[in-house]
């Protein structure tokens, strides 16, 4: 009987495992030895991939495509915009739509977000911002509402994001806009469609922000999820079970937090200025803003069953 119990105990657990249940990170390697001034944001498109924003030495603007093991690279450095080459130009935050094949890429200076395809790597007729006020562009991510995607766009230097159509090539406005215009240091933002959550990191105010879907196309402002004291929060990741990766620049941790708003991980081995994460499959990668090399720390997922008694 005894055994029985203990089987079908171990059974539940692990269908939870499968489901979306919280694995801890463990350090394996690090890649990416850059020796230039810094690294900014990460994400992993639909072939495994990682990609990188680096604007490198100064006069340097590029993004680095990785393969999942690190071992191999390709280096962008310009986007496309009406056909026409453009250069890639402090580039700012990465976002890969994998429904899509899509890479979404900020130039910040020439007020771009530069598309590419994820398999071949080329760039496809990006989106020139220059019509659309705040115009600081920023990092990006995706989000899914129903049958339509956006760009969930967050303004680099006042506490305002909004939302854009991505196959509007030259919008002259974001398609809704929130918060208030003011002096804020927004670095990242993450989305959750499932709960219809948007986090931003505020490096200005110390703390993630959370927009919360209460209608559609109507969002409020909820209570802050991270205000770590002089943390410098610089980017926040939502992975495919809801878990949101808040980057705490200044004291070198990666604080991980359910849905709820409970911190379940702090990861702060091998980090130094971690500045954003992306997720593969059983793997979580941190980039870190910093001209020690490596700038790219590849964490493996692993997960435990605890103290079970032998019958």
């Amino acid at each position: 009987m005894k055994r029985y119990l203990i089987l079908s105990l171990m059974m539940v657990c692990m269908a939870a495992l499968t489901t979306g249940a919280y694995a801890n990170w463990t350090f394996e390697k690090s890649f990416s030895p850059q020796t230039g001034e810094s690294c900014r944001f990460i994400d992993v498109d639909g072939q495994g991939d990682v990609w990188v924003t680096d604007y490198g030495a100064p006069g340097t603007s590029q993004i680095i495509v990785y393969n999942a093991d690190g071992t191999s690279s390709q280096t962008i450095s310009q986007g496309q915009i009406s056909g026409a080459p453009q250069p890639l130009s402090d580039p700012g935050g990465v976002a890969c739509d994998t429904t899509e094949g899509v890479v979404y890429c900020v130039s910040y200076e020439n007020k771009y977000i530069f598309k590419y395809n994820e398999v071949t790597n080329a760039a496809m007729d990006g989106i020139d911002l220059d019509g659309v006020i705040p115009n600081a562009p920023g990092d990006v991510d995706i989000l899914i509402s129903g049958s339509k995607t956006y760009i969930a766009l967050v303004n680099k230097v006042s506490a305002q994001w909004g939302l854009l159509d991505p196959a509007i090539l030259a919008p002259t406005s974001y398609i809704v806009l929130y918060g208030v215009p003011g002096w804020h240091l927004n670095r990242g933002i993450g989305v959750n469609d499932t709960t219809n959550a948007v986090y931003i990191a505020d490096e200005d105010s110390d703390a993630v922000h959370v927009w919360n879907q209460t209608a559609p196309g109507a969002w409020s402002q909820g209570t802050d999820l991270d205000t770590t004291t002089d943390g410098n929060q610089s980017a926040c990741e939502v992975d495919d079970a809801g878990y949101v990766y808040c980057s705490i620049t200044e004291t070198n941790e990666v604080k991980i937090y359910d849905d709820a708003t409970v911190l379940v991980e702090t990861i702060s081995s091998n980090l130094t200025t971690p500045r954003g994460c992306g997720f593969g499959t059983g793997k979580l990668y941190v980039v870190e803003s910093t001209s020690l090399a490596p700038a790219v720390q590849m964490f493996t997922e692993f997960t435990t069953i605890s103290d079970w008694e032998m019958y």
